[in-house]
């Protein structure tokens, strides 16, 4: 019995990106927030709160686990990678069942 298992999966990839506050935005966030809180939005889906997830950034040519996280100030982001302007991300395959 051999003790490897191949499982042919398929990985969606989402695009995260990063843009500049409008004006109105950031007047909004400013007195929601504090001044210079928040300074960009993501655009593109997003994981869910505290959803772990695989990461893609090009400037790092990898692929790693990362969390999508609420930093509790009205910012959401990756854990780790919160500095990156595009990141690539998709969900976790399931694990296999034993055999």
């Amino acid at each position: 019995m051999p003790n490897t298992l191949t499982i042919p999966i398929t990985i969606e990839w989402n695009k995260l990106t990063t843009r500049p506050l409008t004006n109105e935005e950031r007047e909004e966030y400013d007195q929601q927030y504090g001044d210079g809180v928040i300074s960009f939005h993501w655009e593109g889906p997003a994981p869910d709160i505290d959803q772990k997830v695989l990461v893609y950034t090009e400037n790092m040519n990898t692929v790693e686990i990362d969390e999508w996280v609420d930093f509790d100030n009205g910012c959401f982001g990756f854990d780790f990678n919160d500095d990156v302007d595009t990141i690539y991300w998709a969900k976790l395959p399931e694990p296999p069942k034993p055999f």
